[in-house]
């Protein structure tokens, strides 16, 4: 068969259940090769963990020392590496908007109730994500800094005789 005679047959002709029956395959293809590139890893302690792992441990424990005194807000730093102003409830309306505006896109554009909500679902998955890991990209930078903070302190507390001078 020459490219000539591909463009004349008519695929009308053909059961509609071999294209649902030739997308599910290809779909499938498309997973097992996408999956084979994927390398799957058991958890372990990574990077931002200690800092993870103290803001759980002493959330409910607010009179327990001095150290506990430094509240962290996720939010306001979630916000802030977006380059936007803390508000109470602005993170909680950017995920409820990135979950709305792709279902309502996609029912604008035709598509079925069900296809629409599942956008949307995915959306807001992606988009909570994507914020989390904003929380983790500062946990991890953090826990980067400690060492270089922890030496240069040592070495200021050993010139100054005041630990609060070696804040400073």
């Amino acid at each position: 068969m020459n490219p000539q005679e591909l463009l004349t047959l008519d695929f009308s002709a053909l059961d509609p259940r071999l294209f649902i029956l030739a997308a599910a395959l290809m779909a499938g293809l498309t997973v097992i090769v996408t999956a084979r590139r994927i390398k799957f890893r058991l958890p372990r302690r990574s990077a931002g963990s200690s800092v993870l792992a103290y803001m759980d441990a002493h959330e409910d424990d607010p009179d327990e020392g001095p150290i506990t005194t430094i509240r962290l807000n996720k939010e306001a730093i979630i916000l802030s590496s977006l380059g936007l102003p803390y508000r109470p409830h602005l993170l909680l309306a950017l995920r409820i908007l990135a979950g709305v505006l792709p279902a309502v896109l996609l029912l604008i554009l035709g598509y079925p109730i069900v296809l629409a909500l599942g956008g949307g679902v995915l959306g807001a998955i992606l988009a909570g994500t994507w914020l989390q890991g904003r929380w983790r990209k500062f946990c991890n930078e953090v826990e980067q800094e400690l060492p270089t903070f922890t030496s240069r302190l040592s070495g200021t507390l050993l010139v100054t005789a005041s630990p609060v001078a070696a804040l400073e």
